[in-house]
């Protein structure tokens, strides 16, 4: 038996509504290009690296990677965006072709360029990055192209405005969207780069890495942002006519807010971190994929820090699959929290083969150094260490009304991810007491 939340259950079903589930995907589509080769010598002309090139990829970039995330969990996707009339352009919509993306609403803006950056790689090492790109917003006539080729794909699970400030989803366009969205009762996820977020007033909601949260509610939110986070989104759900909001806090991980529950503090996931490129485009589309699949937001939320986990390990803007999603889960050792009657049963094999078993418990709320220094230290003391975690209900009890910052099941999770601890169980008893006696560590 696996607890509430557990990440191989909600994997599961998020695969299982991606494979009916028709979305929408509204916003400045890019081409990423990367160019990989080796460092040779400094150039004689300046003091640059010279890259010896062996080889190039593109890949869909922006709005069209978020597209190709949808896909690749086999939901049917459209994509509505601009592209130039340029061989960009036609390689933007071939790549969405093999991928099965709708292309139809692509449209041709021969004023301006294709997006495109182009990433110089050598090895893992990024060398340059230059872009072609017009941030110019689309005239109006092209903006109402845009409303009606996003209003005509057809009836949809879920509408997704990705937002780069490249001049696509100017206020018309999201304001037409959200509404004719919110008037048939599609939820709408956006990813705003601008400041002002009153053009997307009726999202459902809104996911906004830190500089821009920051930049949307006018302050600072300081040495710890994970804990002023969630007030400041709550104040933003008040006055912005949104439902829910997420931002990501790159390695504190990320919080959710919902208005509904408390603020939940995902903890930052990825163990080595090579490239963020793409990141809030995989954290996006989980919290899309969640949405559909009717998960709350702080299930979608962990689903989501999990799939970036999986991508910030890779260079270059890359999508993950269901079994990426599944072997980051065991890599963060979600199989070793355990209920109770499985856990006894697990320490009655521990001890049959001659392991000694300690015990430790706490609240483990914000996972900190004295806490991991507490848990390595237990281990220390025999062969095989439980943790018990004090549940919701009973951390309440212990530290007040607005704790835990984290819910039990991220907390767990968090600890079992560390490799001196074997199994981790939560309790709601008021002390640990029983759980002893029926372990005898």
């Amino acid at each position: 038996m696996t607890v509430p939340g557990d990440p191989r259950d909600l994997i599961d079903a998020v695969e299982a509504a991606a494979g009916g589930a028709r979305i929408v995907v509204v916003g400045d589509v890019m081409l990423d290009e990367y160019v990989v080769g080796t460092v040779t010598r400094t150039s004689p002309e300046a003091p640059v690296p010279v890259v010896l090139a062996d080889g190039r990829r593109a890949t869909l970039g922006g709005a069209g990677n978020v597209a190709a995330h949808l896909a690749t969990f086999g939901a049917d996707v459209e994509l509505v965006g601009v592209v130039g009339a340029d061989p960009d352009g036609a390689e933007v919509r071939e790549l969405a072709r093999q991928q099965g993306i709708g292309v139809d609403g692509l449209l041709v803006d021969d004023s301006r360029p294709t997006t495109r950056k182009q990433r110089v790689l050598a090895g893992r090492q990024q060398v340059v990055r230059v872009d072609w790109e017009s941030t110019d917003p689309v005239v109006p006539d092209l903006a109402s192209r845009l409303v009606a080729a996003a209003l005509d794909r057809g009836p949809a699970d879920l509408v997704v405005l990705s937002d780069y400030a490249k001049g696509v989803v100017v206020p018309d366009v999201a304001s037409a969207v959200i509404g004719a969205a919110r008037a048939s009762g599609i939820p709408v996820l956006v990813d705003p780069k601008v400041p002002d977020l009153s053009r997307f007033a009726g999202a459902t909601l809104v996911k906004a890495n830190q500089f821009e949260f920051e930049a949307a509610v006018g302050r600072l939110l300081g040495a710890q942002p994970e804990r002023t986070a969630g007030p400041a989104a709550a104040e933003l759900l008040a006055g912005g006519g949104f439902r829910q909001v997420v931002v990501t806090l790159g390695e504190r991980g990320m919080v959710a807010v919902d208005g509904e529950q408390p603020p939940l503090v995902v903890p930052p996931q990825a163990r080595e971190v090579y490239d963020v490129s793409g990141a809030g485009d995989t954290v996006l589309a989980l919290l899309a994929l969640g949405t559909v699949a009717g998960l709350e937001l702080h299930d979608a939320a962990s689903i989501a820090g999990l799939a970036a986990s999986a991508v910030v390990g890779r260079v270059g803007v890359t999508v993950p699959t269901a079994s990426d999603l599944r072997a980051a889960a065991r890599a963060l050792g979600s199989g070793k929290v355990l209920d109770v009657d499985d856990l006894v049963a697990e320490v009655g094999r521990w001890k049959q083969a001659g392991r000694r078993v300690v015990f430790a418990n706490g609240c483990f709320d914000l996972l900190r150094p004295g806490h991991i220094h507490l848990v390595q230290a237990a281990a220390a003391c025999g062969d095989a260490l439980v943790v018990a975690v004090n549940g919701d209900a009973s951390t309440r009890q212990l530290k007040g009304p607005d704790r835990p910052l984290v819910d039990q099941a991220r907390r767990a999770a968090s600890l079992s991810a560390l490799a001196c601890v074997d199994a981790v169980t939560i309790f709601d008893e008021p002390d640990p007491g029983a759980l002893i006696a029926a372990l005898v560590p």
